[in-house]
């Protein structure tokens, strides 16, 4: 069953606030980049449209405190059954990234150390071990039955 979110604007009165589409994923990677909280309080941002050696580009990569790795795949609009094998086949890259491509990436893409943005943003020193499990995000402002359906099959099986 597909989860809804209303937002309401009480101010002298109470009103639903509509949906609209964002304009496009470049500004919703815009406003995760600034924030990513929005998603999650325990992830870092290694790096946005990070080249994979096939390439296809990964909208986000991101690592929690853990080490773990965490693709965000963005949609700015209804996410087709397609994302899913997009985001896939993502997994089948990152899943055998080592640590110093995993150290390399964020450096190349933020110009600084990963172990100083990891211990400032975690409060502890980057794990000896990196990408022991990865974790697909898929962000999008709908979702059609068929890819839930898949999501969730994954999700329960995988």
């Amino acid at each position: 069953m597909p989860i809804e979110v209303g937002i309401w604007k009480v101010n002298g009165g109470i009103k639903k606030v509509d949906f609209s589409v964002i304009e496009s994923e470049n500004k919703l990677e815009d406003i995760l980049s600034k924030d990513l909280s929005i998603l999650s309080d325990d992830l870092l941002l290694i790096g946005r449209q990070v080249q994979t050696e096939y390439g296809k580009y990964l909208d986000m990569l991101a690592i929690d405190g853990e080490g773990n790795l965490h693709i965000i795949e963005l949609k700015k609009n209804r996410a087709p059954r397609e994302v899913v094998a997009q985001a896939i086949d993502y997994a089948s890259w990152v899943q055998n990234l080592s640590y110093e491509q995993v150290l390399r990436i964020y450096e190349d893409k933020n110009n600084g150390p990963l172990e100083e943005a990891f211990a400032e943003k975690f409060d502890v020193s980057l794990p000896d071990k990196l990408n022991d499990t990865h974790q697909i995000t898929i962000v999008s402002s709908q979702l059609d039955s068929e890819t839930e359906r898949i999501i969730n099959y994954l999700s329960n099986n995988f």
